[in-house]
């Protein structure tokens, strides 16, 4: 996707009822994180989560999945987990859709976050609390 590519949303069709705690996507190409971060959201009461390896994937699952939550990863082979959040918040289709970004990566990072608008940043390893904490923050039960 260019720069001056805007998303566009997908027609919208009726999907199936969404749970009470709403659909979280989870980006992240190591498939021990995502088992991780799945495990803990479906203690906390979130049934749908949608998990992709792929940053490139972002802008196109948020339109057609219409998650409550992003949780993404900012390295990954097939797309910057940064260039998505850019292009995330660039859109009004997905610009409210808050995101918290999980890194391994030290403080030049964290400040490249916010200046993108992350709502959250996490730093890898992150326990279970801290990530629930973290998502709590950004949705309503």
């Amino acid at each position: 996707m260019s720069a001056t590519q805007t998303l566009e949303p997908p027609a919208l069709i009726p999907g199936p009822a969404v749970s009470s705690r709403g659909k979280v996507l989870v980006v992240d190409d190591e498939p021990s994180i995502c088992r991780f971060i799945e495990a803990a959201l479906r203690s906390a009461g979130f049934e749908e989560i949608v998990i992709s390896a792929s940053g490139s994937a972002v802008p196109t699952l948020a339109l057609s999945e219409r998650p409550q939550l992003i949780i993404m990863d900012v390295m990954m082979p097939g797309g910057n987990g940064m260039r998505a959040l850019r292009a995330l918040k660039k859109s009004p289709f997905t610009a409210g859709i808050p995101v918290i970004i999980t890194t391994g990566f030290a403080l030049p990072t964290l400040d490249e976050c916010q200046q993108n608008r992350a709502d959250r940043v996490l730093a890898k390893p992150f326990t279970t609390e801290q990530l629930l904490k973290a998502v709590g923050q950004l949705t309503t039960a």
